[in-house]
């Protein structure tokens, strides 16, 4: 499972899609930083008490619920990650990110 790549002391970039909230759900309640611009992955993470969750800003997307936007980008460059586990409508045949929007792409970059 991808969640046993994470140790404690990580610091790791959960996005938004389902696959990527049923990790959130499956990882363990270790001391690691978890940065995400989902509503519904830093619920999950919430009640996990040793993951320190980032929520990062920007306009919301009401209906998937998550955060995008150039205050995300902004705010997303500040930050190092030791991984990052991002979701994708799809994967071509030339290895390309099949995504709703060139904003979620900037996101995801």
């Amino acid at each position: 499972m991808a969640t046993s790549l994470i140790k404690e002391g990580d610091t790791v970039i959960l996005d938004t899609s389902t696959t990527v909230q049923a990790c959130a759900e499956l990882m363990q309640d270790i001391e690691c930083n978890v940065i995400t611009n989902s509503i519904n992955v830093a619920d999950v993470l919430s009640s996990k008490a040793k993951i320190k969750t980032i929520l990062l800003g920007g306009k919301l997307n009401p209906e998937h619920r998550f955060l995008y936007g150039h205050n995300t980008i902004n705010m997303l460059s500040n930050y190092y990650a030791d991984r990052a586990f991002l979701g994708a409508l799809s994967i071509t045949k030339m290895e390309y990110l099949l995504l709703m929007t060139r904003m979620l792409l900037l996101c995801k970059a």
